[in-house]
């Protein structure tokens, strides 16, 4: 991205220097246009901002209390996103990952690890002190740990995008919820499980365009998501 922007700022000086033909100007603005969105889309459906949301819907959807929905969302945040990326903020500056990402399989396995931890310590803390969610604070948190671990043992031959995992899971996780009437509905309904398939497709395109994965990644990514949580539910459903 760094050069793009100096390939555009070089042609603004010297209009007619070498590579500053209309074509590529308009090619390059394009592309810093797609890196930025896609970078944007990354950021806002990111895999540790989708579990402190998908709690405090369910708990507004199965009608807690507004001191639970606030309790619910101060404990996910803190599990599921400000103590993982405060363990990577340290990894990057020990130089230990070369940016929030881990773009490189081989840097990411030790993380993966360290974050399938995490999301095991995370499943009490959901659990305990949440009485009227408690068992299906206990699937979804069980799933989100199950697959964690999962992931981190795949990434050791295969890369796969998190992200799009994260995405397909924010919408198969709950659909299977409400239709195994572990919860009565999601808010905003049928829009909601509509705009969350839509986030699909919108993260597979942001992790290709981004080049952070190729499309096997992305493809897997989404597969795992899409079909593991189902599985975990009805498994779940037969168990509690």
């Amino acid at each position: 991205f760094n050069r793009i922007e100096k390939t555009v700022v070089r042609c603004i000086i010297i209009p007619n220097g070498p590579n500053c033909s209309l074509d590529l100007l308009q090619q390059t603005s394009s592309h810093a246009f797609r890196h930025q969105l896609s970078w944007l889309v990354s950021m806002v459906l990111n895999p540790l901002l989708l579990p402190p949301v998908m709690f405090a819907l369910i708990a507004i959807g199965s009608g807690q209390s507004e001191a639970h929905i606030s309790r619910t969302i101060l404990v996910s945040i803190m599990m599921y996103l400000v103590i993982p990326f405060g363990y990577i903020i340290a990894l990057l500056g020990l130089g230990r990952i070369e940016s929030v990402e881990a773009r490189s399989r081989s840097k990411r396995e030790g993380p993966l690890f360290v974050g399938a931890s995490l999301m095991i310590f995370a499943v009490p803390a959901m659990v305990f002190g949440f009485e009227s969610t408690r068992e299906i604070f206990l699937i979804v948190s069980s799933i989100l740990a199950l697959n964690a671990v999962l992931i981190a043992l795949i990434t050791t031959r295969f890369k796969v995008s998190i992200h799009s995992y994260g995405a397909a899971g924010f919408f198969s996780i709950p659909l299977m919820l409400v239709g195994l009437s572990f919860l009565p509905s999601m808010p905003g309904g049928i829009w909601f499980f509509s705009l969350s398939f839509f986030f699909i497709p919108v993260v597979a395109w942001a992790r290709i365009a981004s080049k952070a994965h190729t499309r096997d990644q992305v493809k897997w990514g989404i597969l795992l998501g899409l079909l593991l949580p189902p599985v975990e539910v009805w498994l779940f459903s037969l168990i509690l």
